[in-house]
């Protein structure tokens, strides 16, 4: 049986598809926008009854979904058990991904939206804005397991017509920094809309692990009468890496020390409220993302090693009127990793900033 406590994270090419709310990308030093599209929303559940599916003695059962919904007042808990999956040592990130969104083709789809696991459908019941999406790696025997061996899992709005312009709202990385927004804002969700999820695991760790689940908890809160609305916000996803391809933000790290930099500007004016990162553990060591017109540092965060050495924890960044941004102004993202190993490792360096645009400032 699975625990029943609560849930607390891209693969190459999805980093630079990350799209927000009204949706915008940044590739190779710039921000570009994509049709506007509605919002959607998410935080991790203290105490969801979700048990593991039952698989007869000696088989590999084929990865399942179980959800559990919990309603308290205005906010709505979803939380999710997805597994197992069997990961040999030193699975790539590109490791076999046959999911799909239901109603489309694999070949329609970019293979960066494929999952190694079945997509979930998150359905949205009412107006109101996601708060928090959180995610945890466990094991049969309810028992943490090295959040390494998650490379993402991301919730976006799956657009069946234009696969490549689906936009990403939030993620949670191998460092398990779970998109956790501060109290009175969200990335607004719209009723009847729902969110799709879809995820990605790696392992590179000299270890087998078998019958790995993944676990995520995913809180709205809905919009009411007589209650006081959330300041949206618009995601706008950053990466320390400039692909040849728009949509590839994964990079080889060779053996030795490694920092990767890219230019960056913002789409509109506003005000940053929530910054978090993603690189890929265990060799991952800083994002540092710093104005390049005033050369002032932003944010230095700094990855922490678990004891054991597998694992990493970034922390996050959260403040309020005091890091503003505009188009006119230019900022540098830095991806640091250390290669202590002998072979080349797969990378990413992504910064996902949560943003009050200036033009809505007094709009609920």
């Amino acid at each position: 049986m699975m625990p029943r406590d609560g849930a607390g994270g891209q693969v190459r090419r999805l980093a630079l598809v990350m799209i927000a709310s009204v949706g915008y990308v940044v590739q190779i030093g710039k921000v570009v926008p994509v049709e506007a599209q509605e919002p959607a929303a998410i935080r991790p559940h203290p105490a969801a009854p979700v048990e593991a599916p039952a698989s007869a003695a000696g088989q590999q059962t084929a990865p399942s979904v179980v959800e559990h919904a919990d309603v308290s007042g205005q906010e709505v808990t979803r939380t999710y058990l997805i597994g197992p999956i069997d990961l040999p040592a030193h699975t790539p990130h590109q490791h076999h991904a046959p999911f799909v969104p239901n109603g489309v083709s694999a070949e329609a789809v970019p293979w960066y939206f494929h999952s190694q696991v079945p997509v979930v459908a998150v359905p949205v019941g009412e107006d109101g804005w996601l708060v928090e999406f959180a995610a945890r790696i466990l094991d049969e025997r309810e028992q943490e397991l090295p959040g390494t061996l998650l490379c993402h899992t991301a919730l976006f709005r799956f657009d069946a017509q234009h696969p490549a312009s689906s936009e990403v709202v939030a993620g949670s990385g191998g460092e398990l920094s779970s998109t956790v927004l501060p109290a009175g804002y969200g990335v607004p969700v719209f009723k009847g809309q729902p969110l799709q999820m879809m995820s990605l695991f790696r392992n590179p760790l000299p270890e087998d692990f078998k019958s790995v689940y993944l676990k995520v908890a995913v809180r709205f809160v809905a919009r009411a009468q007589g209650h006081a609305p959330l300041t949206s916000v618009k995601p706008v996803w950053l990466s320390a890496h400039q692909p040849s391809q728009p949509e590839d933000a994964s990079y080889l790290v060779m053996p030795g020390r490694e920092v990767k930099t890219s230019r960056v500007t913002f789409p509109f004016p506003g005000m940053v409220v929530y910054l978090m990162g993603h690189l890929h553990a265990p060799y991952g060591v800083r994002l540092l993302l710093a104005n390049a017109t005033t050369g002032k540092t932003v944010w230095n965060a700094e990855a922490r090693k678990s004891p054991d050495g597998r694992a990493i924890t970034l922390p996050q960044w959260s403040q309020r009127d005091n890091f503003r941004v505009a188009p006119t102004e230019s900022y540098e993202l830095s991806a640091e990793y250390q290669n202590t190993s002998n072979q080349p490792i797969d990378a990413m360096g992504v910064v996902g900033a949560f943003v009050v645009p200036d033009e809505s400032r007094d709009e609920s």
